[in-house]
């Protein structure tokens, strides 16, 4: 369970992290843009060990996390 809780939180994470380094892309911030991409591959990688641990029972937090990373991505947006 908490396994499952550590994989939908860093790919809520992934998700949101992803569209902050686009909108920064967009906005030309380079170092905002360095620093959500470094912030974007530790999660991935913590995320990685989750599947690696947890196997495709993963595969439901991962949904579930990434649907609520889009979601606050969409109420804290750089550029505005």
């Amino acid at each position: 369970m908490i396994l499952a809780l550590a994989v939908g939180v860093t790919d809520a994470a992934i998700t949101f992290l992803g569209w902050q380094r686009l909108d920064s892309w967009l906005t030309g911030s380079r170092w905002r843009v360095l620093a959500w991409d470094a912030a974007l591959t530790v999660a991935i990688g913590v995320n990685t060990m989750g599947y690696v641990r947890g196997g495709w029972e993963m595969l439901v937090p991962s949904v579930v996390g990434s649907g609520i990373g889009t979601l606050a991505a969409f109420h804290w947006k750089i550029g505005t």
